[in-house]
């Protein structure tokens, strides 16, 4: 099973998440895994192709595949055991809310001990949940109302993650709801569910807001858990992209163009943007199913990602490196003035200063090519760069479907099902960029 994302690319105060809010309680309670009952796996304990449960358990360099919960890196194959997870239980999931991890050991058989190989890491965690019946919860118009399940775990995850960085709450919009459900609607009928942004014209003054942003999931588990599930699991999984992201900073220390810092840049890191843009405050979703597979959409006013603005304030970037929500990816990689990137992330050195943005007009333009040639082989045919990955952006290099779990992939196209080809990019190429 796979999940893919897509963004587009446009247009504080010290927020409060409502701790008094018993369903965004009962939501964060119910995705936070807790603590180990006997912690003994040692932070970058696992090497490649060991047993993990999160990136933090690996070595550096790799990371905790959220299918297989081996720790890898670009180019690792393994053989199994194999955890099963058929939703890619990302770093911050916790398993039982997945739709299914099929191994019998996982999870609390899974990762070993570092003072015993034959003893476990137990979690607690009981995978035998009840099934979950969900039914829409819809307003006069059609589209989902506030207080469905599926809403409100949009809101309330949207809300948790942009409190971390000392964001204000977003509101639901029934409007912008509305557009979500008659534009995952549309992708049903004409798309088959597979991810395709709606044209920036479209957005651009809807619902009284100048323009509208669009974040896109698409998954290909279908049932009712998924269904509930996957406002705040949609969330989760754009707002992960924090891992990729490269804060840009000025020479005085203040917050730079949220795309200044073009090395780590994939065109995949505007989900995770979007959902902390602090100009944003209002959102809106909804889903649709089609054969095997499901997509979420949510419509943000006014909408993020504007070129020539910082993505937050140097305050929201310290306030992040020490939330838990962030914990498990480390500080943030930073850069200075578009200069090499400093993976520590540490913090500027001087104070910042206020900064005032405007609104500009918005184009979305790709970093430049990196080194390499344009025509790559690759295990299912040749790729040609730049190529435009139909449902997932416009790959630059063999890089782009890396944060998918991915590494070292390029599209091809589509089989006779419809299903995307990726291919894996063939090392000794020269012509391939990476």
């Amino acid at each position: 099973m796979f999940f893919f994302l897509l963004a587009v690319t446009l247009a504080s105060v010290a927020a409060v998440y409502d701790n008094n809010n018993a369903i965004c309680q009962e939501w964060k309670k119910a995705y936070t895994p807790p603590e180990p009952t006997n912690a003994c796996v040692a932070p970058g304990s696992k090497g490649k192709c060991e047993q993990c449960m999160k990136d933090s358990d690996c070595e550096s360099g790799r990371y905790c595949n959220g299918a297989w919960k081996k720790c890898i890196k670009s180019g690792d194959s393994c053989y199994g055991p194999y955890a099963g997870c058929s939703q890619r239980c990302s770093d911050q999931e916790n398993p039982t809310l997945c739709p299914s991890c099929s191994h019998a050991d996982f999870p609390n058989n899974w990762v070993s001990c570092n003072n015993d190989p034959n003893t476990f890491q137990y979690y607690g965690w009981d995978m035998d949940v009840p099934a979950i019946v969900y039914s829409r919860e819809e307003t006069s118009s059609g589209a989902l109302a506030e207080t469905d399940d599926f809403s409100q775990g949009a809101i309330c995850n949207h809300n948790r993650l942009r409190a971390a960085g000392g964001l204000a709450p977003l509101t639901w919009d029934p409007c912008l709801a509305d557009f979500a459900r008659e534009y995952a609607n549309e992708l049903k009928n004409t798309k088959n569910c597979y991810m395709s942004h709606s044209s920036s014209a479209r957005r651009s003054g809807l619902c009284g807001y100048w323009h509208a942003g669009e974040n896109l999931y698409w998954s290909t588990e279908v049932n009712d858990k998924t269904a509930r599930n996957s406002g705040w699991t949609a969330t989760q999984a754009w707002w992960d992209e924090i891992k990729d992201f490269v804060f840009g900073l000025t020479a005085l220390g203040d917050a730079g163009d949220f795309k200044m810092c073009e090395v780590h840049w994939t065109g995949q890191t505007g989900h995770f943007t979007q959902v902390m843009w602090p100009d944003t405050t209002h959102l809106g979703c909804d889903r649709a199913e089609c054969s095997g597979s499901h997509v979420v959409v949510c419509i943000y006013g006014v909408s993020g990602n504007i070129l020539g603005q910082p993505p937050f304030s140097v305050q929201t970037l310290d306030q992040l490196n020490q939330s838990p929500e962030a914990a498990a990816f480390g500080n943030m990689a930073t850069c200075t003035e578009g200069g090499p990137v400093n993976d520590e992330g540490a913090a500027p050195t001087m104070a910042p200063t206020t900064t005032t943005t405007t609104t500009t007009t918005t184009t979305t333009s790709a970093p430049s090519s990196p080194s390499g040639g344009t025509m790559c082989k690759s295990s299912w045919g040749d790729c040609t760069f730049p190529m435009d990955t139909v449902y997932w952006g416009v790959a630059q290099d063999c890089n782009h479907f890396n944060h998918m779990g991915y590494q070292g992939f390029c599209f091809v196209g589509f089989d006779e099902s419809g299903a995307g080809k990726l291919g894996k990019c063939d090392t000794s190429d020269p012509n391939c960029p990476f």
